[in-house]
């Protein structure tokens, strides 16, 4: 699993405790964060698991499931399906706390050689910076797999690396990998 997956997975589940209230719904338990569970009031409705979904889906349709769920404890949550409580609660799950939660907690984005914060449609801070990345942080060996075995396209290689696929071209070029 990618660092990307995991910060993504770990925002979005701190967004939806935040959204639901950050205690238990029938106990209100509030202790220890992994102790609390995501409950489909009707499974029925279920279209995904809230704490298992390692797709990405989009916020919305995140919120829509949400709406579908309470938040319990663990204790709650198997004595649901024990039948030992039944459940007559409706969702307290706050959508504008989650979208709100989630764009107030956006991860900063650094530049890739001196880790300045840069603004997030770019790579690096300053030119400087660009140039020392395509002297020394390129893998030329990973390229050239790419190319050759992976069969992977100029535009593919060159997003990978924050490069144009020209880029990428001429570089193939240079190292006599394609001919003009």
């Amino acid at each position: 699993m990618s660092a990307f997956v995991l910060r993504n997975r770990t925002k979005r589940k701190a967004a939806l405790f935040v959204a639901f209230g950050l205690k238990c719904q029938i106990c209100d338990y509030d202790k220890c964060q992994t102790a609390l569970e995501f409950h489909h009031i009707s499974s029925e409705s279920k279209l995904f698991s809230l704490s298992s979904n390692d797709k990405y889906t989009a916020y919305k349709d995140i919120a829509n499931e949400a709406k579908k769920c309470v938040m319990v404890c663990a204790n709650c949550h198997r004595e649901i399906h024990a039948g030992l409580v039944k459940i007559e609660l409706k969702s307290n799950f706050d959508e504008d706390k989650f979208l709100t939660y989630l764009k107030l907690n956006k991860p900063k984005k650094t530049c890739k050689i001196c880790q300045n914060e840069i603004e997030s449609r770019k790579s690096f801070c300053s030119m400087t910076c660009r140039k020392k990345f395509n002297e020394h942080g390129f893998d030329q060996n990973l390229m050239i797999s790419m190319y050759e075995r992976d069969k992977k396209s100029f535009m593919f290689i060159g997003r990978y690396f924050n490069v144009s696929g020209t880029t990428i071209k001429k570089r193939l070029l240079k190292i006599g990998l394609l001919n003009k």
